[in-house]
Order: structure tokens, then C-alpha cells, then sequence
């Protein structure tokens, strides 16, 4: 069993690393294949189980951001920034929101769909105080 643990904790490690380093190959590969192959890849891991990795892809949505445009971020990416919101662990809706934000301040009031705005007001009747300050 201790075994097994350690393998867990190995995977966790690498996809960690792999989500923190994914998009240093976005500006070599250009717009349109960081569109086609990083950005599902992006998408899917942030439904990881791992809280780290999705806080680390969280982190890197500004990197994401400056190869790809604001534009084909947004509709990939407003679904999982809505399904993390959800998350039990309060550290991961605490960065969703953090996110919001920077997607507000690179686009301005446009964003504010309805979508965005259920989002913060769900958040701002979060059971953890630190998510509802932000919201």
C-alpha cells in the first residue's frame, strides 16, 4: 500500500510540473496550434483531482492570455472557471475569483456576462470568509 501511495504522489508531482511548464512552448508554436494542442490540453487539466495543478494552471491563464488572446481564452475557459467555482476546496474558488479579475481588468465590462456575474454572486455567499472578501 505504501507503495501505491508514493506512485500517487509521483503522478501528482509530474502533472504539477507539467501544468506549470505547458505553455512555455505556446510562444514557439504560435497562435493557432497553442489554440489546437495546448489549450484543450490546458482545459482538461484543469478539471484535475489534484488542487495544485489546477491552482498552478489558474496561475498561468496571464501566459495563456498573451499567445492566444483574451478572446479564445474566454470560450474555453469561462465553463471551467465556472465548474472550479463549485470546487469543495476553498483555495481553488478563492483563485477562480482572483482570475476573474484579471480577466475584467484585460477585457473591461464586456465580460460581465450574465454567467460571470451568477458566478460572483454565488461566491459572494461563500462559507469561507477569504472567498467572499474577494468576491
Amino acid at each position: 500500500m505504501h507503495t501505491l501511495s508514493l506512485i500517487f504522489c509521483v503522478y501528482y508531482l509530474y502533472i504539477a510540473a507539467l501544468a506549470s511548464s505547458l505553455l512555455t512552448v505556446a510562444p514557439m508554436i504560435g497562435k493557432q496550434k497553442t489554440g489546437e494542442l495546448i489549450l484543450p490540453v490546458f482545459s482538461n487539466l484543469l478539471k484535475d483531482q489534484d488542487s495544485e495543478v489546477r491552482i498552478n494552471l489558474l496561475k498561468k491563464l496571464g501566459d495563456l492570455n498573451k499567445v492566444i488572446g483574451v478572446e479564445s481564452l474566454l470560450n474555453s475557459i469561462i465553463p471551467a472557471l465556472q465548474e472550479l467555482n463549485n470546487d469543495k476546496n476553498w483555495r481553488i474558488r478563492k483563485a477562480t475569483i482572483e482570475h476573474l479579475a484579471f480577466f475584467a481588468k484585460q477585457i473591461g465590462p464586456q465580460f460581465f456576462s450574465a454567467q460571470i456575474i451568477k458566478l460572483l454572486l454565488t461566491c459572494i455567499n461563500d462559507r469561507v470568509y477569504s472567498v467572499r472578501f474577494l468576491a
